[in-house]
């Protein structure tokens, strides 16, 4: 085994907190920064223990601003549901969406549309029952589920 070959399977920290430094050729050091990094970790192992941390102090309440803070997001929880819709019916959606979208100054979900959109026929059908738009077109289409209608189409009844 050639001395190359030795010198690289050497373990670094044991060499350096074992043994003296080994010579290269050319009396330079066998690792670069051999010596500065012996004397750093010597400074280290001689170093008294850092003394425990202290908790952090609960924050001082602070002046009232000159500026009122922004008012908070609406923090009321929202419930996942899923529900299918005909592709038509998906389609007007992602058309109200772009719609909505270009005309708003902020951001619009289908979430919010659909949200809306609920809200507003709930409300019909809480104040009008049988009569109400949903409750017609619910009733129009047979089975409970929506008959997909164009836009602009009025309702007959």
């Amino acid at each position: 085994m050639g001395t190359d070959a030795k010198a690289a399977t050497v373990d670094i920290l044991e060499a350096l907190l074992c043994a003296p430094p080994p010579k290269a050729p050319n009396d330079t050091e066998a690792f670069p920064h051999q010596r500065a990094l012996a004397r750093l970790v010597r400074r280290l192992a001689d170093a008294p223990p850092s003394p425990p941390r202290r908790e952090a102090r609960p924050a001082r309440p602070q002046p009232p601003a000159a500026v009122p803070p922004a008012p908070a997001k609406r923090t009321t929880a929202k419930r996942k549901a899923t529900h299918y819709v005909a592709p038509a019916t998906a389609l007007r959606l992602d058309q109200a969406k772009a719609a909505l979208s270009a005309s708003a100054a902020s951001r619009v979900t289908k979430s919010a549309i659909v949200e809306a959109a609920l809200t507003l026929a709930l409300d019909g059908l809480e104040a009008g029952g049988p009569a109400s738009p949903l409750a017609r077109c619910l009733a129009r289409s047979g089975q409970g589920g929506l008959a997909p209608t164009p836009p602009g189409a009025e309702d007959p009844s």
